[in-house]
């Protein structure tokens, strides 16, 4: 992600995590992303799926931005978090 001005690291909980998998089966932490339009490169992490929305980030930017959603059961950082 060298080729970003901006790297936006936060969090979300599985429970307001929106997907076609029953939240049983959703392993949480797992990460998703986001970037604007140009972003030229990868992200390390999938695409978060709509209709997830990440409150308090403005939609649009001058900058490259590449946003990753760690999504927790827990706010609480543990040994899962960092390895």
């Amino acid at each position: 992600m060298s080729n970003a001005d901006v790297v936006v690291l936060t969090t979300n909980l599985v429970s307001r995590y929106h997907s076609e998998q029953c939240q049983s089966d959703l392993l949480a932490p797992f990460l998703r992303s986001l970037n604007t339009s140009t972003f030229s490169g990868r992200p390390c992490a999938p695409y978060l799926e709509q209709p997830n929305v990440i409150s308090g980030l403005a939609a649009q930017s001058e900058y490259t931005v590449v946003v990753l959603i760690m999504v927790t059961d827990s706010y609480i950082m543990d040994n899962a978090f960092t390895s």
